[in-house]
């Protein structure tokens, strides 16, 4: 009995080795004969959010499989001339399996994005870099207008007649925080949204804004440095801040009321009435009759004339282009911060020394 029993017992132990072992061979043999297993893990770029991007503008990359935020982990845009920038997982906004976010690097240039997760490179993926977001200008054409007002500040008499004897260009809105996040590759300091304005300008800051939007543009600076400031080259192709009779002729767009577009400063900018005394973002208000908008209210507006109290009265009335020196420069439109009365088309003003809510609308002369 007790031979009989070892015998059937050691067969049933061989029997089941001998099946364990088939089945480990069967389970190899597949993993090691089909390759889907591993493609499967490795880092996979299905798009980019937003298709073009900009310098300074945040790139969201999707896939699978992209791992989590490490040192041999990085981004690597390659342009056609074999230049490559690489951004390191550390300095990436968010990293994970899903997706990655990320600042376009100033300089960047089109060509191919690969992503490498812990030393694994994804297949490459085209992708458009453009130096700056679109800037939208609107074409201005020459003409006359009744410039001031009979019921306004005593600066703003006596009313004339200006005519304005070139077309010119002048951005739709008033420029937005993207553009300082493309021209410096950071947010500013007083950062809301990409798409609220840019405020707290001195009017150095905007000439200088000017002149970096020209260089990245590949156009000539307006603005020359002189000793404290800036003087501008009437020569130069490229952007610049308005005259106060541009700023006035593009805002009125042929009105001659207070507010221009329907006349309603409610339909038309964010006051102190109606803002909550909070900037908001560019083009939620009504366009005027140029397709302008933001003309009235939110951030006051830069103009490149020095102010002068009795301008009205000695100034050419073909192309004034302001006193030929002065102290401090005029600015336009009223704010977020101010009175109905500061926002009306006529009203002229300047800052002591609070540059909080101003900004800057830029123009561009045809050539």
């Amino acid at each position: 009995m007790l031979e009989k029993y070892s015998y059937d017992n050691l067969e049933f132990i061989s029997l089941k080795k001998a099946f364990v072992l088939i089945v480990f061979l069967l389970v190899g043999i597949s993993s090691c004969s089909d390759d889907s297993t591993i493609e499967s893990t490795l880092p996979v770029v299905s798009h980019t959010v937003p298709e073009q991007i900009y310098w300074g503008g945040e790139l969201t990359v999707h896939g699978n499989n992209l791992g989590l935020s490490s040192d041999s982990s990085y981004v690597l845009i390659t342009a056609e001339a074999d230049s490559s920038i690489i951004v390191p997982a550390a300095d990436c906004i968010a990293w994970s399996g899903s997706r990655i976010i990320f600042t376009m690097p100033l300089h960047t240039v089109s060509g191919t994005l690969t992503v490498v997760v812990n030393g694994i490179k994804c297949d490459t993926f085209e992708i458009i870099v453009n130096k700056l977001p679109d800037l939208e200008m609107i074409l201005i054409p020459a003409g006359q207008f009744q410039m001031g007002s009979d019921y306004g500040f005593t600066d703003e008499v006596p009313v004339h007649s200006v005519e304005i004897t070139n077309d010119f260009f002048m951005s739709q809105f008033e420029l937005t925080q993207v553009f300082w996040k493309s021209l410096h590759g950071n947010k500013p300091d007083n950062y809301i949204s990409d798409n609220h304005p840019i405020h707290g300008l001195s009017w150095n800051d905007a000439a200088e804004m000017c002149n970096a939007m020209s260089v990245i543009s590949e156009y000539d600076s307006c603005y020359i440095a002189a000793e404290t400031s800036y003087i501008l080259d009437p020569h130069a192709n490229g952007f610049r801040l308005p005259t106060e009779a541009e700023w006035e002729y593009a805002c009125r767009a042929g009105s001659t009321g207070d507010y221009s577009g329907d006349g309603i400063l409610e339909n038309m900018g964010y006051y102190n009435s109606n803002s909550g005394y909070k900037l908001f973002p560019v083009g939620e208000k009504k366009a005027n009759a140029f397709g302008l908008h933001d003309t009235h209210g939110n951030v006051w507006e830069w103009c490149n004339d020095f102010y002068a109290a009795d301008y009205y009265t000695s100034d050419s009335v073909v192309d004034p282009s302001g006193p030929e020196n002065g102290t401090r420069h005029v600015i336009r439109g009223g704010s977020v911060s101010n009175g109905e009365v500061y926002a009306r088309s006529a009203n002229r003003s300047f800052p002591d020394s609070d540059y909080s809510n101003c900004g800057l609308r830029i123009v561009r002369d045809l050539q």
